[in-house]
């Protein structure tokens, strides 16, 4: 039987066609991403001028968007021309009332209404962040001497409009000078008996609960003790210690816990109920985001 196999040069004629066949083919996949990318940011571009639209005719006052453009490359590679609900603008134009800026790499693009109508802003986000995005929010519960009491509790909770001076001071104490829990009101709660930190919690809004009152729906950024973060809401509450000598105080929430056959008194609810964030600088964003469009009537309680 005469069997031929392939020739040293035969294979390397073949190695050459397909390395030439994989450079050519890769610009190509990497330009039609970078087309479904910039084709997305548009697309969301258009729905927050929509809603800024439909804020315009419902209320007297409009806030601002913000759209996270996902692009890789600076400019839009593969629209030349825009029209968004009649305002046009071409790569190359300069500024005026209606257009500033261009789309960059992992920019922002904020949609607002001004006196000259509405404002397409291509540059830094308008959500600021006055206090310290690295503290690890939970060690400040943790390392605190009520941290360590309270955690040997099968259900725990500590209010920061907790009548009890010492209980709260003791928390305090380990929060950075510029902490986000320095601003608005916060609970840490929680199942301590099992050391699941996964059912372990940070409750924190910008509002002060006592001024607000209490059977209150209020919006809150929750943080877990396994490192997850939260935007949901919950109801404020009237709580009372059983001492006499400590006055009647509102909480941040009821009196939750996981076995609970009530499901609006479940911590487990609060997180369902809420949306998932990465980290903690997308969590608060999206709690401005939030209070912004939903609770316009709590946007001076921000930090600024």
């Amino acid at each position: 039987m005469n069997k031929k196999a392939f020739t040293l040069a035969e294979l390397l004629i073949v190695v050459a066609i397909i390395a030439v066949m994989v450079g050519v083919s890769i610009p190509v996949f990497s330009n039609q991403l970078e087309k479904n990318r910039e084709a997305k940011d548009l697309a969301n571009i258009r729905s927050a001028y929509a809603k800024i639209m439909v804020q315009l005719a419902n209320s007297e006052t409009v806030d601002p968007i913000e759209v996270e453009l996902t692009q890789k490359v600076d400019y839009w590679q593969f629209n030349d021309e825009i029209n968004i609900g009649g305002i046009e603008h071409k790569l190359g134009d300069p500024d005026n009332d209606n257009w500033k800026g261009e789309p960059k790499a992992k920019g922002i693009c904020t949609i607002s209404y001004l006196k000259t109508g509405v404002l397409f802003n291509f540059g830094d986000s308008l959500v600021t962040y006055p206090f310290d995005l690295t503290e690890n929010l939970m060690d400040i519960f943790n390392k605190s001497a009520q941290g360590t009491e309270l955690k040997n509790h099968a259900n725990f909770e500590i209010d920061s409009k907790c009548t009890n001076p010492k209980r709260v001071d003791e928390v305090v104490a380990n929060m950075s000078e510029n902490s986000l829990l320095r601003n608005g009101t916060w609970a840490f709660l929680g199942n301590g008996g099992n050391k699941d930190l996964s059912k372990q919690y940070l409750y924190w809004t910008s509002l002060d609960t006592n001024e607000v009152g209490p059977n209150k729906t209020i919006p809150i950024l929750v943080a877990t003790g396994d490192g997850k973060f939260y935007v949901s809401t919950s109801k404020i509450a009237t709580r009372k210690l059983d001492d006499p000598q400590y006055a009647t105080y509102t909480a941040i929430a009821g009196h939750l816990n996981h076995d609970s056959s009530n499901p609006a008194l479940r911590y487990d609810t609060v997180i369902n109920n809420g949306t998932y964030y990465a980290n903690f600088k997308d969590a608060y964003k999206a709690y401005v985001e939030i209070v912004n469009a939903d609770y316009p009537q709590y946007k001076n309680t921000i930090p600024k």
